[in-house]
């Protein structure tokens, strides 16, 4: 999905603090050349920011789209220093500035990876060994179609877990507790036992921070 772009920064921002921001900015350089030389020269200059770039066919003929993704922290005042720097070196490598967007970004839960059972253990042991104060929550997810999910989602509520519909066929459920490896191996297998009786499938489980979004 394209974001909307827009030629400066006077639009209505997203109603979040700026680490839950995700800002686009867009460029268009004559060939690939010109793309590689550019987004070189702009990545020094933003080294203190968590930055990823990505190029595409361009509009015109033989021309490369060149997408700088910074995502946060960047304050609207960083942002404008951002968007002043950025078109300034776009103009040395003679690019055209295409325009500025900003988002919250969204998960694609569609697409994690989720962990086994002794995927998600080694992790919980890796972050006590480590002594890191890693993530406490337990995220489950199962997928079948609606009804069997539908029948399963009262199930969990009852004991306790919050749920959430993702899709017609994805459901997750989360268990809020700093599970120590033996609990962690009793929450899997309920889930398991769970799934089976409502006729889904638990596709596994994610280690979760308790401040995180879901």
């Amino acid at each position: 999905m394209l974001l909307p772009l827009h030629p400066t920064l006077d639009f209505p921002l997203p109603a979040a603090p700026p680490e839950k921001l995700q800002w686009w900015f867009r460029f268009r350089a004559a060939d690939g050349r010109q793309s590689f030389r550019f987004t070189k020269a702009l990545l020094a200059n933003l080294l203190s920011y968590q930055t990823s770039t990505g190029e595409s066919i361009g509009d015109k003929p033989g021309t490369v789209i060149v997408s700088i993704v910074i995502d946060g922290p960047l304050s609207p005042r960083k942002a404008k220093k951002t968007l002043t720097d950025s078109t300034a070196i776009a103009r040395e490598h003679g690019l055209d500035f295409l325009g500025v967007g900003c988002r919250i970004p969204g998960i694609d839960w569609l697409s994690i990876k989720w962990l086994t059972l002794d995927d998600a253990k080694w992790r919980l042991r890796h972050f006590a060994d480590t002594g890191q104060s890693g993530p406490t929550d337990l995220l489950f997810a199962f997928t079948g179609t609606t009804e069997s999910l539908s029948t399963l989602e009262p199930n969990l509520s009852a004991r306790g877990l919050k749920t959430k519909s993702i899709a017609p066929t994805l459901l997750l459920a989360r268990i809020t507790s700093a599970p120590t490896d033996e609990d962690f191996t009793t929450h899997f297998t309920q889930m398991q036992q769970s799934a089976a009786a409502a006729g889904t499938q638990l596709q596994g489980v994610d280690l979760w921070s308790p401040d995180a979004d879901w």
